[in-house]
């Protein structure tokens, strides 16, 4: 019977299992973080307005001029969960001969899973109802080493829960680069899930006719641009490569009607090599209000799944301080 429940869960805690790299570890951290980047179609490697998580580039928090306090919630069908909290603290260094060092600093948590998963044994009766969880804790860091380029990195520690008594964790990190070309353009490029990767032991549950089984995760490496046409309209853009022969291209275009309020569309998951994947359309706005010190915003986001008639929709509340 436990078999037959860790086969499932096996399936499950994949969020789609179209393509080779949807069916390794850590799909949940490629879903997308945040409402801004999710409505972008996750194609953010390079702006540098509106950065509230390193999540799309660690070197983008830099650009954070304030306190930002950040939480979301998605709504998903199949009683999976995607939730995630982050903070940005820029800091600035005044030197002797007057020059300003900026740097930042972010930490967050990345919350997913799978509930109401239906237990049954070998005859087909019901159980119990079982759950499965995938979290990931970050710190990030970013410095501007001139006014052109920043770099940061992002340091992850993953928790996973598959079955009773099956657990695993483990470290990775990303790093990435920003390059600003002139006012209106710049350049992205990062490295993503370098050395990460879970390892499940069985021989609790399983006892001799347990094992050890390493999963890694994906590794991808990301380019892309952003272009201002104005002080109110933005396009980006990114190319996506993983060691899973996975070409991916991504666009999102946004456009600023005044102060409080945005408006953005986007496409992800353009996968070049594999037609079968199946594109994803975004759609998002954004409105803020500030308040005294505060200025909270409010971010929603849709993202059109290919496979399903259910959307992906997140709520993203940001405060900066």
């Amino acid at each position: 019977m436990k078999k037959i429940q860790i086969t499932i869960f096996l399936i499950l805690i994949s969020f789609n299992a179209f393509t080779q790299i949807k069916s390794m570890p850590g799909a949940f951290t490629r879903m997308g973080f945040e409402a801004i980047g999710l409505s972008l179609g996750n194609s953010i490697i390079a702006e540098r307005k509106d950065v509230i998580s390193p999540y799309y580039n660690p070197a983008r928090i830099v650009f954070q001029e304030k306190i930002s306090f950040n939480l979301s919630y998605t709504f998903l069908n199949l009683d999976r969960k995607l939730n995630t909290f982050s903070f940005i603290l820029p800091i600035k260094l005044k030197q002797e001969n007057g020059e300003v060092l900026r740097s930042a600093i972010s930490a967050g948590l990345i919350n997913s899973g799978v509930n109401n998963i239906d237990g049954r044994d070998l005859d087909g009766f019901h159980t119990k109802n079982l759950s499965t969880f995938e979290d990931q804790f970050f710190l990030a860091v970013s410095a501007l080493f001139s006014k052109n380029l920043s770099i940061g990195a992002n340091f992850k520690f993953n928790y996973a829960k598959l079955y009773e008594n099956v657990t695993s964790s483990g470290f990775g990190i990303d790093i990435g680069i920003l390059y600003i070309y002139n006012n209106n353009i710049s350049f992205g490029f990062m490295i993503k899930d370098i050395n990460t990767s879970y390892e499940w032991d069985t021989s609790e549950l399983y006892g001799q006719n347990g094992n050890n089984t390493k999963e890694k995760f994906p590794l991808i490496k990301i380019i892309g641009m952003s272009y201002n046409f104005t002080n109110d309209f933005y396009f980006h853009f990114s190319f996506e490569n993983s060691n899973q022969k996975t070409n991916i291209l991504k666009f999102g275009s946004e456009y600023e009607f005044n102060n409080n309020f945005k408006i953005r569309i986007g496409v992800d998951r353009i996968d070049v090599s594999n037609s079968s994947n199946g594109v994803k359309p975004t759609f998002g706005f954004s409105y803020s209000n500030e308040f005294n010190s505060l200025k909270p915003t409010l971010n929603y986001a849709l993202c059109i799944e290919p496979f399903t008639h259910y959307p992906i929709q997140m709520l993203t509340l940001t405060i900066q301080l």
